[in-house]
């Protein structure tokens, strides 16, 4: 199923609190020293699903979402094309989670950075579009950082959206 085929309708069920998600956020945290960060853990439709973590942070001043999966043999998968086991469905689950917390992120006055591996770039755009096309919130979209450096220094490509501005900026207040 191509990204653009997605009806985004179709988020996870997470809950936060799990052994994983306090790891991860322990190993964000040597990353990003201050701030919120948030993690949760996917609700498994099966015993033998790996375990995806969806975690959410502000770094360089934008909020980011990411997915981590973690297979049976308890290691750690992110930023890669294609399945992790033969067990692995799409990801369609984890691009609707995402872009449902990337839009309440704009809803709070929050600018974004969506971030990618290179060889999922591609797949990004399409995603990129769907958020700006459907969120009145939104209101300058920079260029595409095709050399950027990821918040735990890996080399990926983004994008930041900004959003519409704090409230009431600009209204004129009439003379009584």
């Amino acid at each position: 199923m191509r990204i653009d085929e997605i009806s985004f309708n179709k988020s996870w069920d997470l809950i936060g609190g799990t052994y994983y998600c306090n790891l991860i956020q322990d190993k964000i945290r040597n990353h990003i020293p201050q701030g919120l960060i948030q993690v949760w853990e996917k609700i498994k439709d099966s015993p033998d699903e790996p375990s995806n973590i969806v975690a959410t942070f502000q770094h360089n001043g934008a909020w980011e979402v990411h997915h981590i999966v973690i297979d049976q043999n308890d290691r750690m998968h992110s930023g890669i094309k294609g399945s992790v086991t033969p067990q692995s469905s799409g990801n369609t689950g984890f691009i609707s989670t995402a872009k449902k917390i990337y839009e309440d992120h704009l809803k709070r006055g929050r600018k974004i950075r969506i971030s990618s591996t290179p060889a999922l770039w591609k797949n990004y755009k399409t995603f990129i579009k769907s958020i700006v096309k459907n969120n009145v919130n939104v209101t300058k979209i920079n260029p595409e950082n095709l050399n950027d450096i990821a918040f735990d220094g890996s080399p990926c490509v983004s994008q930041v959206i900004e959003h519409r501005g704090k409230f009431l900026n600009g209204t004129k207040i009439p003379l009584i």
